[in-house]
């Protein structure tokens, strides 16, 4: 729901500062380049949907698998797609933070 409103709120709350995201190009962003992106409109998404969640357990850590369907707009052009997008959460002071997350396309 943060990305399709471009909440920079929350994704400041449950991001820790010094996450590490991996997009599907192999292109890595921290939480500022993430909130800055969202920030700046270049990306609108219309839709952000999971499915097929995996979820493991290991203590405070916990890594999460699911399939993402994404519809989104950027610079005029529509586009949509899945992926399978890997993250990994760390529960500190009692909270669950996202700290890294990698997506992958899944061929259509």
């Amino acid at each position: 729901k943060a990305y399709v409103r471009a909440d920079t709120d929350v994704i400041n709350r449950i991001y820790a500062d010094d996450c590490i995201i991996t997009g599907s190009t192999g292109a890595v962003m921290t939480k500022a380049d993430l909130v800055k992106y969202l920030k700046s409109g270049a990306v609108k998404y219309e839709s952000y949907e999971r499915d097929d969640l995996l979820l493991r357990l290991y203590g405070t850590t916990a890594v999460i698998s699911a399939a993402i369907t994404s519809k989104s707009m950027s610079q005029g052009r529509e586009s949509t797609g899945r992926s399978r997008v890997v993250t990994v959460w760390v529960k500190q002071g009692g909270k669950w933070r996202f700290v890294a997350g990698q997506g992958t396309p899944i061929p259509q």
